[in-house]
């Protein structure tokens, strides 16, 4: 008897038909040939939001240009007194991941620190700080200001 169900089981597929009649499909694609493209019009999304909304959204906008981008995040890989140590960090850096960007070298005096990335979120600076840790064990993360013009 199990032969016979495990043999049914396995032959009914072959036997079975789906829903949609293959005549009715040729048809409909057919249709979609004679839109022309000038029926195709566009419309224009608008935005409903209260005055106070407004302002607020304004005062955000005027608070970021003043302080010359929004608050990010970035992770330093170097701190140290040493110019070349830093340049050659950087250059160390660059060649393990070319696909973080940007990577930083600067002079805040007394030091010389290497950045890398900027995020909005410390989320994100911490999986790029997990994914570098073992190479920079004394990677850690900083606070940024992210220039405007450098968001996506």
């Amino acid at each position: 008897m199990k032969s016979h169900s495990i043999i049914f089981i396995f032959l009914l597929p072959i036997f079975a038909f789906s829903q949609i009649n293959s005549d009715n499909t040729q048809s409909d694609y057919s249709n979609f040939e004679n839109i022309k493209a000038d029926s195709i019009t566009k419309c224009e999304s608008q935005i409903n939001m209260s005055t106070e909304i407004e302002k607020l959204l304004e005062k955000f906008i005027s608070i970021n240009k003043s302080k010359g981008g929004i608050e990010g995040y970035c992770v330093q890989i170097y701190l140290g007194n040493d110019r070349e140590r830093a340049r050659k960090v950087k250059h160390v850096f660059m060649r393990k991941y070319p696909e973080i960007i940007p990577i930083s070298y600067e002079r805040i005096n007394p030091n010389w620190k290497v950045r890398v990335g900027q995020f909005r979120t410390k989320l994100e600076a911490e999986k790029l700080k997990n994914e570098i840790i073992k190479n920079y064990p004394h990677c850690y993360i900083v606070d940024i200001i992210i220039p405007l013009n450098n968001l996506d």
